[in-house]
Formats: structure tokens, sequence, C-alpha cells
């Protein structure tokens, strides 16, 4: 985890510190419960947790959620318009 840039997790598990996209991405997918979700609600679900910010400040937008998805296939999976971990 020191590795991503994760030095901690609070009382919630939560990460702590810089997250990677797809790490903040998995964890709200987890906290979702497990059902999926489209990339435009993930990336709003994302934004509102605060735990992953853009460096420029511009907002998340579906095309990177699908571009992660598509990054990390060992991890997500799609199944038609909705996004779930693997």
């Amino acid at each position: 985890r020191e590795q991503l840039g994760i030095e901690a997790t609070d009382v919630a598990g939560v990460p702590v510190g810089r997250v990677t996209l797809h790490e903040a991405m998995a964890h709200v997918l987890r906290e979702h419960g497990g059902d999926g979700m489209r990339a435009r609600d993930l990336a709003a679900a994302v934004t509102k947790s605060g735990l992953y910010r853009k460096k420029d400040g511009s907002t998340l937008e579906p095309n990177q959620i699908h571009a992660r998805v598509n990054r990390y296939g060992d991890l997500f999976a799609k199944n038609g318009p909705l996004i779930t971990l693997k």
C-alpha cells in the first residue's frame, strides 16, 4: 500500500492519503454493496467521497472511469452499462 501512496485507513476503513483513481473506484464500489454502478454515477460518487481529485482540479468524467476499467480488467468488470468489482 505504501507504493500506492496510502499511509493508513481511518476507523471506517477509508484510505487516508493520496489514492489512485482505480483505488478510489474500488472503495466506492465496495461501499455500494456490489450491485454495480454506471460510469457517470461512479464518477460522481468518487468525487463526492473526496478520495480522488484530479491534479488540475477539473471534473472527473465518465470516460476516465471507463479507461481505468479497461486498464485494470483484473480488478473491474463490465456488465452492460454497470461496472463491478471482480
